[in-house]
C-alpha cells in the first residue's frame, strides 16, 4: 500500500477536505473477525487497505466532500459489509465474497475480490448497459491508487474544500487508466 501512501500525502498536500473525514486504520484482528462474520477471509491487499485507513466519515453535512477522488467515496468497514449485505444478499447485484471498497452515494461501486478468484477491482452498477454484471476497472488495488495519484498529479481529477473545487477531464482520466491498467475491460468501452 506504499502507492496508498503517497496519495494520501498528495490530498494532504492540496488540501483536500476528505483528508479531515478520513478514519483511523483498524487492527487486523478487527478486520479478520468483522469479515470472518460474513463468511470472508480477507485477502493481503484487503487487510493492508483497512489497516491504513478505515475509510470516510459518512454525513449528510458533508456530502461531495466526501470523495476520496472525484465520485467515489471510500467506504468504512462496517459500511462496506453494510452494503455487502444489502446488494450481495438482498439484491443479488453481484456473487458473495465482492467487497465494495469505493461507492458514488448511490449504486455504483467499485469492489475487490476477497476470496481471489480474480485479481483487480471491479466497477459495478444497475444501470450500467455496456456490461453484463461487472467490469473489471483497475488491474489491482494498488493500481487503482496508482492511477489515481496519476490522475491527481496532472491535474484530470482535483478536490479542493468546497464542491465547486472538484474538477474531472474525462477525457485525461480515460487516456490514464486505459494505459495503467491494460487488462482492464471497463475501460476499453470508453
Amino acid at each position: 500500500m506504499n502507492t496508498l501512501n503517497r496519495l494520501l500525502d498528495y490530498l494532504n498536500e492540496i488540501n483536500a477536505s476528505v483528508v479531515g473525514l478520513l478514519q483511523k486504520g483498524l487492527t487486523k484482528d478487527e478486520i479478520q473477525i468483522a469479515l470472518a462474520k460474513e463468511g470472508i477471509e480477507p485477502n493481503e491487499d484487503i487487510q493492508q487497505f483497512y489497516q491504513t485507513i478505515n475509510g470516510t466519515l459518512m454525513n449528510n453535512e458533508y456530502l461531495g466532500l466526501q470523495y476520496f477522488f472525484p465520485g467515489h467515496i471510500m467506504l468504512s468497514l462496517e459500511k462496506s459489509i453494510e452494503l455487502y449485505k444489502e446488494e450481495c444478499f438482498e439484491y443479488s447485484s453481484w456473487e458473495q465474497g465482492y467487497l465494495p471498497i469505493f461507492w458514488n452515494g448511490n449504486r455504483d461501486y467499485l469492489l475487490t475480490d476477497c476470496l481471489d478468484r480474480n485479481k483487480g477491482i471491479y466497477f459495478y452498477s444497475p444501470d450500467e448497459f455496456r456490461f453484463d454484471g461487472l467490469a473489471k476497472k483497475y488491474d489491482s488495488l494498488e493500481s487503482l491508487f496508482t492511477t489515481v495519484l496519476r490522475c491527481f498529479q496532472v491535474k484530470a481529477y482535483q478536490l479542493g474544500k468546497t464542491l465547486k473545487d472538484i474538477k474531472y477531464d474525462g477525457e485525461k482520466v480515460i487516456a490514464i487508466s486505459k494505459e495503467m491498467n491494460p487488462d482492464s475491460e471497463y475501460w476499453l468501452f470508453n
